[in-house]
C-alpha cells in the first residue's frame, strides 16, 4: 500500500507548483523586498527630518547637567556652616561669594531648557546649531565672572590698567553674554520670520 499525500500538500511543493504560480510567488516576493526597502527608506527619511531635534537634546542634557552641578554646588556651601566641620572645610569661600555662582547656574539651564522646548514645540530654525553651541557656551562661560571674583578679579568691568588676567576675564565674560544674546535673537527672528 503506498501514501498518498493530501492534495493540499502537493500543492504546497514547489514541484506541484504550475509556471505561472512560481512567477506570482516571486512576485510577491518582490513585492515584500520593495515594501521592505520603501520602509527603510521612510525610516531614515524620519530621522533625517528629526536630526535637528539633537539641538534640543544637547540644550537639556547640558542644562540638567548645570543643575546637576549647582545642587553639589548647594552642599559644598553649607559644610562651612556645620560645627564639626574641619579645619580646611571652614577656609572654603563663603557662603555668600558662592551664592551668585549657584543661582546663576540654575538661572542659565532654566534658559536652555526653555530654548529646547520652544524648538520642540515651534520648531528648529536653520542656524539652530549655531545657537545650540552659543547657548551651551554661555551657560558654563556666563558663571565664570563670579568664579573670577573670588580670586579678587573684577570681570564686569573692562579697564584699561587692569592687566591682561582683568582683560582675559572681562572678555570671556563679554563673550558669554553677546552669546547668549546672538542665539536668541537667531531663535526669536527664525521663530517670528517663520523658518
Amino acid at each position: 500500500m503506498v501514501f498518498a499525500p493530501p492534495a493540499a500538500a502537493r500543492a504546497a511543493t514547489p514541484e506541484a507548483r504550475s509556471p505561472s504560480t512560481r512567477g506570482a510567488g516571486a512576485r510577491g516576493g518582490r513585492k515584500i523586498d520593495t515594501d521592505r526597502r520603501t520602509s527603510r527608506f521612510r525610516r531614515a527619511r524620519f530621522r533625517t527630518i528629526n536630526a535637528p531635534m539633537h539641538f534640543a537634546r544637547v540644550l537639556l542634557v547640558n542644562a540638567a547637567s548645570q543643575v546637576f552641578a549647582s545642587s553639589l554646588l548647594g552642599f559644598v556651601m553649607l559644610l562651612p556652616l556645620q560645627p564639626w566641620a574641619p579645619a580646611f572645610i571652614r577656609r572654603l569661600p563663603p557662603t555668600r561669594a558662592l551664592m551668585p555662582i549657584h543661582l546663576d547656574l540654575y538661572m542659565l539651564a532654566f534658559m536652555q531648557a526653555l530654548a529646547a522646548l520652544a524648538m520642540i514645540h515651534v520648531g528648529v530654525p536653520s542656524l539652530g546649531g549655531l545657537a545650540t553651541a552659543l547657548l551651551v557656551f554661555g551657560g558654563w562661560a556666563n558663571t565664570l565672572p563670579y568664579v573670577f571674583r573670588l580670586f579678587k578679579i573684577n570681570a564686569f568691568v573692562l579697564a584699561p590698567g587692569g592687566g591682561a588676567r582683568q582683560w582675559l576675564a572681562a572678555g570671556i565674560s563679554g563673550l558669554s553674554s553677546l552669546g547668549i544674546v546672538v542665539a536668541w535673537g537667531i531663535l526669536v527672528a527664525s521663530w517670528i520670520a517663520g523658518d
